[in-house]
């Protein structure tokens, strides 16, 4: 008996020794997890702070773009304006300026009427002269 005791003893102690081993090896694996569980809080905690920096920008952004639809709002407003006195102001003087134009044109001679009369004075004037000169008086 004491020899079959002795062969359970040395596979138990063979047991214990396979399951030393293993522990080890057990220890390792949760050594190797803990450390690549720091890395993936460090690597959670930057990611954080990287949505706080995003979050922050997204909300920048919101300001900047209520403040464009404030903007363009403003803007149409006046393009409304600006319309409106084309409409009603500009367009009409233009419209008053034309027929001012018109009428002057209709009430102007004629350039070339113009141009033969003051040649007609000029040659007048030169025969008025003339017939001084020689002492022809006359009855224009």
């Amino acid at each position: 008996d004491v020899s079959s005791m002795n062969e359970r003893l040395v596979r138990v102690e063979s047991d214990v020794s396979s399951m030393n081993e293993r522990l080890v090896r057990v220890e390792s694996d949760v050594s190797s997890m803990n450390e690549r569980l720091v890395r993936v809080e460090s690597d959670v905690s930057s990611m954080n702070e990287r949505l706080v920096r995003v979050e922050s920008d997204i909300s920048a952004l919101r300001t900047d773009v209520d403040s464009l639809r404030t903007d363009m709002t403003e803007v149409r407003e006046t393009t409304v304006k600006t319309q409106i006195i084309i409409e009603n102001e500009i367009r009409r003087d233009i419209r008053i300026l034309a027929e001012g134009q018109m009428t002057i044109l209709q009430i102007a001679a004629p350039t070339d009427r113009v141009k033969a009369l003051e040649d007609e004075l000029k040659a007048r004037d030169m025969l008025e002269d003339m017939l001084r000169r020689f002492g022809v008086r006359s009855n224009a």
